[in-house]
């Protein structure tokens, strides 16, 4: 392998000692390079698996509702049933249940649906009217008996994708733990009241014996929302990726701006750029999310559509701002860390979220995916969740970069003025100063006398 010498002479190997310093640098570089990535990837994996680390000891900040519409003595023993294998203080893996029997609020199917869609509960359980009556019926005189009608569980798949996992589970348990359980008790009441005739034991319809209280499991959410979330997250990376595109430009092709430009014009420039390419990376993940949505009653109107479209760009402005803020000022060394840096930060706290975790990381509250996928999920939901806090959010960290975006351009242009860095933000070897030359003395001028 061949290097033209760094005079202009005949080209040598690369090993040859006239060019043993270029060599070390380009060795001491990628050295360097990787002793770095590695140092932050591992920083960053601790802070990945730290809100799936031990969720079983968060599970308890999880509500689930039950309603009971019978309100009969069989459907106030499987409600007691359920109520009994929530928190209590000593069991944190289990999530916290609330009657919600009597709240006016959840009276109604539409109203149980309405109060998981704005995130009051994560799941609810529901014992149907008329379960009382018809399981009696089924025991004493064989009546038919379809379980499966005597109850509902009601998901809402809303949340971030792998709290919302965990937190399914859990309650698949306990579903099967109150089918198990529900027929114990059954059973042992029906002994009681038989008071040992066999013949009453077999005029029980056994269907009723076998699965006293089962449920139809709905989901509110009208989509299988995971799908979608995870869909948009690989959207969203895409276009962080695609957001070094501008940015690189300016490195390159249209670095000579920045020294035949007035400054003011290449920054708004920078910024006018940028800001059309978040523009369409944004509507090409709206299409993308709408594409996976399955949501049949969502409104396929203009301003629902631009309202996507406006929210999602909103949620990425803060990290187009901060590629410029890195881009400004960071070597090429340190590019693809801090890159690293905003899709490891950002990522987590779309598909792990805060609610099962830490309360380390609560900061995941201020991260514009999160708030971005909070947006997205409540217009397809048409919840009533309040979104002051996820449009603040993004809207503040874009106040906050803007200021500090100008400032670094502004910088990086005076400075690649006065031939101090490149287009790279490396410095350039400034020659050395001359050496200021003895003061002559100045000529005498004669006068005649």
């Amino acid at each position: 392998m061949f290097l033209v010498k760094p005079d202009g002479g005949p080209k040598v190997p690369i090993y040859h000692s006239s060019v043993k310093g270029l060599r070390r640098l380009i060795e001491k570089n990628m050295l360097k390079m990787m002793l770095v990535l590695t140092a932050i990837l591992w920083l960053l994996l601790a802070l990945t698996n730290g809100p799936i680390y031990a969720q079983d000891k968060y599970i308890y900040r999880v509500k689930v509702s039950v309603v009971d519409f019978d309100k009969t003595q069989q459907s106030g023993m499987i409600k007691e049933l359920i109520l009994s294998m929530g928190y209590n203080g000593t069991n944190p893996q289990m999530p916290t249940i609330i009657d919600r029997s009597d709240d006016s609020d959840w009276s109604s199917h539409d109203k149980i649906s309405k109060g998981l869609r704005s995130n009051q509960a994560w799941a609810a359980w529901v014992i149907e009217k008329g379960f009382g009556e018809s399981l009696a019926s089924a025991l004493y005189n064989g009546t038919e008996y379809q379980p499966q009608k005597m109850g509902r569980l009601y998901l809402s798949d809303t949340h971030p994708y792998f709290a919302l996992v965990r937190v399914q589970g859990t309650v698949e348990q306990m579903e099967v733990a109150v089918e198990s359980y529900s027929r114990a008790l059954v059973l042992k009441q029906l002994l009681a009241q038989a008071e040992g005739d066999a013949k009453a034991i077999a005029r029980a319809n056994p269907a009723a014996l076998a699965k006293p209280f089962a449920v139809t499991v709905e989901n509110v959410a009208f989509f299988s929302y995971p799908i979608s979330n995870f869909v948009m997250s690989i959207a969203i990376s895409m276009n962080l990726v695609l957001c070094f595109i501008p940015s690189n430009m300016w490195k390159g092709v249209f670095a000579p701006f920045w020294k035949n430009v007035k400054v003011w014009q290449a920054v708004g420039y920078n910024f006018l750029f940028s800001l059309l390419w978040l523009l369409y990376t944004s509507m090409t993940i709206s299409l993308i999310v709408l594409a996976f949505h399955k949501n049949s009653e969502w409104d396929w109107s203009a301003g629902n559509f631009f309202g996507l479209w406006g929210i999602l760009a909103l949620g990425n402005l803060p990290d187009f701002l901060w590629v410029l803020i890195f881009q400004s000022f960071v070597t090429p060394l340190w590019a693809v860390p801090m890159y690293v840096i905003l899709l490891f930060l950002n990522i987590p706290s779309t598909l792990y979220g805060p609610d099962l975790s830490h309360q380390f990381f609560r900061w995941y509250y201020a991260m514009p995916f999160y708030n971005t996928s909070v947006n997205i999920r409540t217009m397809f939901l048409h919840s009533d969740y309040v979104l002051y806090r996820s449009i603040v959010i993004p809207f503040a960290w874009t106040i906050l970069f803007v200021p500090i975006a100008t400032w670094l351009m502004i910088r990086r242009a005076r400075l690649m003025r006065e031939g101090k860095i490149n287009a790279m933000n490396m410095k350039v070897p400034q020659p050395p100063s001359d050496t200021p030359a003895a003061r002559q003395p100045s000529p005498s001028h004669d006068q005649s006398a």
